[in-house]
């Protein structure tokens, strides 16, 4: 069998010789405006997020700090220019981020004091909120909250009054801070439910509240976040967005929470909870929540996800890096270059591994691979386990109906999941996760630290052991962004078409490769490949109806 599929290691180099050659953005129009013509500001946030307390009177809360990162997080990967993060964890490098009285208002006020005519300012707070007896007032808790010292908590009508002093085109406060039972020992001085929405909101000055008057703000255990910021952050990752799957306007976004939050509020607190969002202040014109969405939102700490057929997908994160090898690159071709900057502007999930075989068969129904367990027949392995090593023999229509497939699968759908194969440039950029090297791992290469042919390292690498077949998904280490085997095993299909001179022209951002063609790209190599055509930036092509023991599958996804 060596013998018989050593041809494979020439393929692709004989492929290669033949085919050389805003938060918020206010807009007081009517949204018709013409591209340019609306002059855009800066963009700040404070975001705070309170979950445990200094004193035994107030309860602690489970996901408060972690609802305020997943917040800031997205901010940031909305573009805002200066987002402050004010949580126990983030003050570990800060002392002035932790979340006191005093921190909390001195970070808005400086904030405050930074921003011009067309900015934005958002402030954000995550946390227990009191009202006290015979008090109009309401006041958000900070972690050094004091019930019988109202000098230690942030009073709302102050929150306010900064916003409404700010010079601020748009001035939003987010609050979450109305949950149940806040005082751990009860107290006659608390109002049992406190109604910070009833406080009259200053002019120019929008405030948007996990729940209604006399409601609760619920916390779920099912969801690992509180249920107000697992929608707002849904909704600013895409889910509110309009018909051109862009903009997202605030009118839009709490018509997305005010849908979406009651039922995931009853799922937690029950047939008799109620939970509505509401948005209080007066808005002049249209006002636009984030120019395009802000991206991927995963629970709070969480860089993957696991989908219904078991498949490991994990975020790579949007940026921008060089496409293509140095001229200096030992064994270089000439259609890796010129380099060129891409950016890819929004991030996106990737599967961990490489389809499996048992993965691929429980979508499509078969497995065509050719190593497989036990049996007669050539390339049948004893004790392979379809579970963890890679389906191959996969065409590039097979490859694109299996996404198909799974996008349609009930589970996914319901998750408005949909599956497709990466862009050339998404999967050198994952591949690379932020190097600039031969490999994500170096300079150099042996067959410990990929599956390629050992007879044939790379740039000095020792030789080892040449497998002659696939390996287990996995048995490699990772990149720096938790992705396995970008380098042999197998190769893996991209979407574009294939042109040796792709990299002269076309554009930039989010390139996807020529309009037409005759064969597809096909990315990183194999378990029958020299180390060199297993590269980064090594480019090889096939026919979309090529099946071979060296052509696999790796998956991206995307949230709609």
């Amino acid at each position: 069998m060596r013998d018989a599929l050593r041809r494979y290691r020439l393929l692709p180099l004989l492929s290669l010789i033949g085919l050389l050659g805003a938060l918020v953005r206010p807009s007081t129009g009517t949204g018709d405006e013409k591209k340019g013509e609306e002059k855009k500001g800066r963009t700040y946030a404070v975001v705070v997020g309170v979950r445990q307390y200094k004193k035994d009177e107030l309860r602690p809360l489970k996901y408060a700090d972690k609802d305020a990162a997943a917040l800031a997080e997205a901010l940031k990967g909305g573009g805002y220019r200066r987002v402050v993060l004010m949580t126990h964890e983030s003050a570990a490098h800060d002392a002035d981020l932790l979340p006191t009285a005093r921190n909390i208002k001195e970070q808005l006020k400086s904030m405050a004091e930074d921003c011009e005519k067309e900015d934005t300012l958002v402030f954000a707070f995550a946390g227990h909120g009191v009202q006290f007896e015979g008090d109009k007032d309401c006041y958000l808790c900070p972690m050094n909250a004091e019930l019988g010292e109202k000098r230690t908590l942030v009073a709302l009508s102050d929150v306010y009054k900064e916003l409404a002093n700010c010079k601020a085109q748009t001035r939003l406060a987010v609050l979450d801070a109305s949950h149940a039972r806040p005082a751990a020992g009860g107290s006659a001085r608390l109002v049992l439910r406190t109604r910070p929405q009833e406080l009259e909101v200053p002019k120019g000055v929008l405030a948007l509240f996990s729940c209604s008057p006399g409601q609760y703000s619920y916390e779920s255990d099912r969801l690992k976040q509180g249920v107000f910021f697992h929608n707002l952050l849904k909704g600013l990752g895409g889910e509110a967005a309009g018909k051109d799957g862009k903009a997202i306007a605030l009118d839009a976004l709490v018509r997305y929470v005010q849908d979406e939050v009651p039922d995931d509020a009853k799922d937690d607190g029950g047939p008799a909870a109620r939970q509505v969002p509401v948005l209080r202040g007066e808005r002049a014109g249209r006002v636009v929540v984030l120019s395009e969405p802000a991206g991927i939102s995963l629970p709070p700490g969480r860089r993957e996800i696991v989908n219904s057929i078991g498949m490991k997908l994990v975020v790579v994160p949007k940026g921008k890096f060089t496409m293509g090898s140095p001229p200096t690159e030992p064994s270089r071709i000439p259609n890796e270059g010129p380099q060129h900057a891409v950016e890819i502007s929004k991030p996106f999930l990737m599967g961990a591994y490489e389809v499996t075989q048992a993965q691929y068969q429980s979508v499509m129904g078969s497995n065509p691979s050719h190593f497989v367990p036990g049996g007669p027949g050539a390339g049948r392995v004893a004790g392979m386990d379809v579970t963890v090593h890679p389906v191959e023999r996969v065409s590039y229509d097979e490859a694109v109906e299996f996404c198909k497939k799974l996008s349609d699968l009930p589970k996914e759908k319901a998750a408005r999941r949909v599956y497709r194969l990466p862009t050339e440039a998404e999967w050198e950029y994952a591949c690379r996760a932020g190097t600039t090297t031969a490999f994500s791992f170096g300079a150099s290469a042996s067959s410990s630290q990929a599956n390629f042919d050992g007879d044939f390292p790379y740039n000095g690498g020792q030789r080892g052991p040449d497998l002659v077949r696939t390996t287990r998904v996995g048995s490699y280490p990772p990149n720096a962004w938790g992705l396995y085997d970008m380098h042999g095993n197998v190769q893996e299909w991209c979407s574009d078409w294939f042109d040796a001179n792709a990299y002269n022209a076309g554009p930039r951002k989010d390139p996807r490769g020529p309009a037409a063609g005759t064969v597809r790209v096909t990315r990183g190599g194999s378990w029958t490949n020299v180390g060199h055509l297993c590269r980064a930036a090594g480019r090889a092509a096939r026919s979309t109806f090529e099946r071979a023991p060296t052509q696999g599958v790796r998956v991206v996804c995307v949230p709609q």
